[in-house]
């Protein structure tokens, strides 16, 4: 399927993913179903080194530890980790971005 008409979203994507090299950045994407925000995401993300996470409904704590697992294989982290709430979740992925900077 051809991807078209989104420079801009695009462009706006690849600045945050910009800024990012130099400090933290958090962006939300959202709007309507069935727009193409998930193949947007993608599509800006193609050829770079980042990590997609779809959340679900469900559990926090089943979410967390969803994540971990995503990027276990991704980066050295210790076996057995598990999260509890989002401190924790928060204060293990500035370690991470320390520990790679």
């Amino acid at each position: 399927m051809k991807f078209y008409n989104r420079k801009i979203e695009l462009d706006t994507i690849n600045e945050w993913v910009n800024l990012s090299k130099k400090s933290t950045q958090v962006g939300v994407i959202f709007g309507r179903r069935r727009i193409g925000k998930t193949r947007l995401i993608k599509e800006s993300l193609k050829k770079k080194n980042y990590l997609y996470f779809f959340i679900e409904r469900k559990p926090i704590t089943e979410l967390l530890n969803d994540f971990i697992e995503a990027i276990a294989d991704l980066i050295d982290l210790p076996s057995g980790i598990q999260l509890q709430d989002f401190t924790t979740f928060f204060q293990l992925i500035v370690q991470i971005a320390q520990k790679n900077n």
